[in-house]
């Protein structure tokens, strides 16, 4: 099928869901609810000393600790601080403000803030004091937000060039009456992006996989997700309303793309890319884009590294090729510039600034890790044949790929050179799979796009230049094992040696034209490992800590089943585990490079506890992992009507590991 008939489909599938009644009904229905549902009226309590509030924050200086007993935390505002309660509905309220006005000189000051139109002065004390006020519903009743603006006499002490106002504590928002009457108008905003949602979701799924069933069945699971968000937290679910049509315009778009990119490789093998598979991977495509892109883009979500990189990237774009970044315990190694020469590629669309450029990082690495996704159905599909019942193991890959917590560790860690290298990574080593599978189109494209693919993961990051070497160097000792024994054919050999051959040009091209200027730094960086693997201990020592305060290589060790089970997760490894069990029935040189994979992720999860988190061996396995648990999955689903639930049940765990996982990093943890 061509790509120009397989969006005609698309299209004609979209046509005919809008003709649905039943989705029409869900959208009254939803809006019935969701107003409804703004009637359960709530407490808003908001801590300005605390991470979480950054969002509804502005004119605040960052936070400090007091040197009381006990101590506690505080921000001071400047002369023009901001709180904002976004969402909750318009209903006249009590406003509830804790402040501490004392000065090194001088009375407490008078402030003053405005609120739906209304002005209101709060005397401050010198200790805690907090003070209520009634707002009503102000001029605009369908303004939905609560939005204090504050003005504050503010004053710069000695030594210090900050602008300091007052120390607001808390604010407290209570609902004038806890009945139906007076009722809450809900905003309007917030509403419509909801119900853009709903329409954008149905067109997704319809657009993608052709199910009304489906697409309905996931417009009613996010109207009652909206629901529960708008009962419980009604704040949050504005922040992420205002984002969620642009959010779902990119994944769409995006999904197209995808869709007319795979209807290529569908034209050579259409067995193999039926449609209920292939509608499984674009899906966990488009969702594995829109969690990671949504989470990032969320203003909730923290991390340092964002600017480091982009930092990096200015490096770049002022014509700086060559420089060094600092591990944990300060030993600088080289940082090559492959990602950043893209992200500069981009710049004339997203600017020069820390924003736009800290956008584009985030679109691209979310876009190409939510890639792996179709790389393991694409490979999954052509290793293994004949799958029964429609499910193949690639599209089960990419569901728990999508599923994997590990990989939004990283995305939380922002090490946006390591997310576009292991990227890179599994695309290009999937791809080798199909080639030694021999699946492949061409003899010459597909050693190309090898090389391409080696070349660009050496030269986007250090560390997983280190990983690929880890996976081939293995690769390469079972090739020429095989190749002795000949327990192979001499054309699955030969395809296994241009494998690395490949990989060798690679790392012999990154290293004439960037390594070679930091051999010292890499010799120096190799010394300490292998003086932490002769001595025993674990880690580079914090600062201030003595040697005795770390532990030891043992103690260490018996915290990575732990590991295993927050980033991998234990559905994920045992059938993993189960699936290398059906490794006979492929080939010998595919079995040596699955197997040389999943090898290189457990050295460098041992050597995570000597060394810590240099590699991130979680994430370096999590595609082959998917791809042997989508296979055992694949198998089990296909038995039996009991299998396929339990099938199902599996699948379920996974995603509800990672979505409870991805949001308490959202939430809770700041870089």
């Amino acid at each position: 099928m061509s790509a120009h008939d397989t969006l005609a489909l698309s299209l004609r599938a979209i046509a005919r869901g809008l003709r649905e009644p039943r989705f029409y009904i869900a959208l009254v229905l939803a809006m019935l609810v969701w107003v409804a549902a703004y009637q359960n009226k709530r407490d808003y309590n908001l801590e300005v000393a605390d991470f979480a509030s950054n969002p509804y924050l502005s004119g605040f200086n960052d936070i400090e600790k007091s040197a009381s007993d006990p101590p506690f935390l505080y921000r001071w505002s400047n002369g023009s601080p901001d709180v904002r309660f976004p969402g909750i509905g318009n209903q006249p309220v009590q406003v509830t403000i804790s402040t501490i006005g004392s000065r090194p000189v001088g009375q407490p000051p008078l402030i003053t803030f405005t609120a739906r139109g209304q002005q209101f002065q709060l005397q401050t004390q010198a200790g805690e004091y907090s003070d209520t006020f009634f707002v009503d519903r102000g001029t605009s009743p369908f303004d939905g937000d609560l939005d204090l603006k504050f003005s504050v006499p503010s004053f710069t002490p000695p030594s210090d060039p900050r602008e300091l106002g007052v120390i607001i504590r808390r604010v407290l928002v209570q609902p004038a009456g806890y009945g139906l009457r007076p009722p809450v108008i809900p905003p309007l905003g917030t509403l419509a992006s909801l119900l853009f949602g709903l329409v954008g979701i149905y067109v997704l799924f319809m657009l993608l996989s052709r199910r009304r069933r489906w697409a309905l069945a996931a417009v009613w699971t996010f109207a009652l997700l909206a629901t529960l968000g708008i009962l419980w937290i009604r704040p949050d679910l504005a922040l992420f309303a205002a984002d969620l049509p642009v959010l779902l315009a990119w994944t769409i778009g995006l999904g197209i793309v995808a869709q007319l990119a795979m209807s290529l490789p569908a034209r050579k093998d259409s067995a193999a890319f039926s449609p209920a598979p292939l509608a499984i991977a674009l899906l966990a495509f488009a969702f594995a884009f829109a969690l990671r892109y949504g989470g990032l883009i969320y203003p909730q979500f923290r991390t340092s590294d964002l600017l480091l990189h982009v930092h990096n990237v200015q490096v770049v774009l002022s014509g700086n090729l060559v420089f060094t970044e600092p591990l944990p315990d300060g030993r600088p190694v080289p940082y090559p510039p492959a990602y950043y020469l893209l992200i500069s590629a981009l710049s004339p669309l997203t600017g020069n600034s820390d924003a736009g450029l800290g956008l584009a990082l985030k679109w691209t690495a979310s876009l190409l890790d939510a890639a792996t996704c179709l790389a393991l159905f694409w490979a999954g599909s052509r290793i293994w044949r004949g799958q029964s019942r429609g499910l193949s193991a690639g599209a089960f890959g990419s569901l728990i790929y999508l599923a994997l917590p590990g990989v939004f560790d990283l995305f939380s860690a922002g090490n946006y050179t390591n997310l576009f290298g292991q990227s890179i990574l599994n695309i290009t080593l999937l791809g080798g799979l199909v080639y030694l599978a021999g699946k492949g189109h061409t003899d010459l494209l597909a050693p190309l796009f090898l090389l391409l693919g080696f070349g660009l993961t050496m030269l986007g990051h250090y560390g997983m230049m280190l990983g690929t070497l880890g996976i081939l160097g293995t690769f390469a000792l079972w090739t020429l094992i095989n190749t002795l024994r000949k327990t192979d054919p001499p054309e699955a050999l030969g395809r296994a040696w241009a494998l690395l051959a490949t990989a060798g040009i690679a790392l012999i091209g990154s290293f004439a034209l960037y390594y070679w200027r930091f051999l010292q730094d890499m010799a120096g960086q190799f010394g300490d490992l292998f003086g932490k693997l002769g001595s025993g201990t674990t880690t580079a020592t914090p600062a201030g800590a003595t040697e005795a305060a770390r532990p030891g290589f043992g103690q260490s060790l018996l915290k990575l089943p732990v590991k295993f089970g927050q980033l991998v997760g234990w559905p994920a490894t045992i059938t993993a585990a189960a699936g290398t069990a059906l490794f006979p029935r492929v080939s010998g040189t595919v079995r040596a490079l699955l197997l040389s994979w999943l090898v290189a992720g457990l050295v460098f999860a041992l050597l995570d506890q000597v060394v810590g988190d240099s590699v991130r061996w979680y994430y370096l396995a999590a595609a082959p992992v998917a791809l042997v648990s989508g296979r055992f999955l694949s198998l089990l689903g296909a038995r039996s009507a009991p299998a396929r639930w339990l099938t199902t049940l599996v699948v379920a765990a996974m995603l509800l590991q990672m979505l409870t996982f991805w949001l308490g990093v959202i939430y809770t943890r700041y870089h």
